[in-house]
């Protein structure tokens, strides 16, 4: 457990720090563009980001889940990660080459004026990185969270700072989209060079990656392809309910005002959730470890432990909220955005939901049931988008918020019925 709150110590120290930036950088672009225009801005980060996790196999679990520190010089890790980053590279090149040529009807679908097709191409180059995240399960393999730290520090101050140089000098919504590309690319470039620099995995190695055969049907029988199938489904289906809610506020009010106004709620009450996304990422491979070894008294220590402190942490989150939200955007944001205020005390709900519940996934996950935790979420998520098309037509932005609220009261219902039987 010492361990446990020492890589999540590191990795919440550059959340905090990121996230402070990331807020700071928000704020410039909310305040340069104005509510219309950083709505249709918000739609397009929105369209992106889905695609990316539609194309995502969450790799870096894989990794995680399936080799340890011990064979990572395997032949069989080396396959892996072979298999894992050219299959990546596909699928993003597809997601790429999808918003490229089909922007255009894109913005269509959303209403948003055909000037933005070059905002949504030069965000989706930023999908073009993403095949190089198998670097950071090598670097969890080694518990390396400084680096992971480290990169996520660096991609918010890259962004805060040509943010800031560019809302100075008053350019327009392209170039914050340059701004946000940038910032990811450079970023991504940092696990590379420490599991080069730091871990030794250097040109002998890789070459033995490019060198290696892989072999399907040993992935197949060790259950990773099983692993991947429905990982990537869970994720794809857990990305309905945190990124369908801008796209269908932005297709069914029409009003990209209201979409700025329920982004920003959105993304203040999200930071909470993200500030303790460090709990999730040490806790997958702490399970995963404790189930190597086999050590059923740690295992349930763990689960009684990683509960306890979510709480306390969500109740924390939800105080601050309600006590300094109001404060926070009027000072920062300004008073046309006051509105996002009472939307954030409906979605902060949903949020602290989600973050007492949070060693739900990672457990279950780590005891090799991804068919189950997939099985929660389909169920979650189709009650959900039930209930998501109706609240907003008939209340809009707050209608958003409440089927978020739904989602999560269901899925903590279900999930805590499998994580007590762990």
């Amino acid at each position: 457990m010492r361990d446990l709150f020492k890589n999540a110590g590191i990795l919440l120290t550059g959340s905090v720090f990121s996230n402070v930036l990331n807020l700071g950088s928000s704020i410039l672009v909310t305040r340069s563009l104005g509510a219309s225009v950083f709505g249709y801005y918000a739609i397009l980060l929105v369209v992106v980001v889905v695609t990316e996790r539609l194309c995502t196999l969450q790799s870096w679990q894989t990794f995680v889940a399936f080799v340890g520190r011990t064979n990572i010089r395997d032949e069989r890790a080396k396959s892996l990660i072979k298999f894992l980053f050219f299959f990546d590279v596909l699928v993003y090149l597809l997601g790429f080459s999808l918003l490229f040529f089909t922007g255009k009807y894109l913005l269509l679908v959303f209403s948003i004026p055909a000037g933005y097709l070059g905002v949504l191409r030069i965000l989706a180059v930023s999908l073009l990185v993403n095949p190089l995240t198998i670097t950071t399960g090598i670097l969890r393999v080694y518990e390396d969270y400084k680096t992971l730290s480290y990169t996520v520090l660096l991609q918010a101050l890259l962004k805060f700072s040509l943010v800031l140089i560019f809302f100075l000098s008053g350019l327009s919504v392209v170039n914050f989209a340059l701004a946000h590309t940038t910032a990811i690319f450079i970023s991504s470039l940092l696990p590379v060079y420490s599991i080069i620099k730091l871990h030794g995995l250097n040109r002998s190695y890789l070459s033995g990656v490019i060198s290696s055969r892989i072999n399907i049907n040993e992935f197949r029988k060790d259950g990773i392809i099983t692993f991947i199938r429905y990982n990537y489904l869970d994720s794809s289906v857990r990305m309905v309910s945190r990124n369908f809610d801008v796209l269908a506020l932005g297709h069914f009010v029409a009003n990209s005002s209201f979409v700025a106004f329920y982004k920003i709620s959105k993304d203040i009450s999200s930071i909470f959730l993200q500030v303790s996304d460090p709990l999730y990422q040490v806790l997958f491979p702490e399970f995963s470890k404790i189930k190597h070894e086999g050590n059923r008294k740690e295992h349930i220590k763990l689960k009684r432990n990683s509960v306890r402190i979510s709480v306390i942490i969500a109740l924390v989150f939800y105080l601050i909220y309600v006590l300094l939200g109001h404060n926070l955007i009027y000072y920062t944001y300004g008073e046309e955005f006051l509105y996002s205020y009472k939307l954030g005390l409906i979605y902060i709900i949903a949020v602290s939901i989600a973050v007492a519940t949070m060693p739900f996934a990672p457990a279950i996950l780590a005891a090799g049931m991804p068919k189950k935790l997939f099985r929660i979420n389909i169920i979650v998520t189709c009650v959900y988008l039930i209930f998501l098309a109706p609240l907003i037509i008939f209340y809009k932005t707050q209608g958003a918020a409440l089927a978020y609220v739904i989602y999560n009261i269901l899925w903590a219902i279900l999930a805590l019925q499998k994580f007590k039987k762990l």
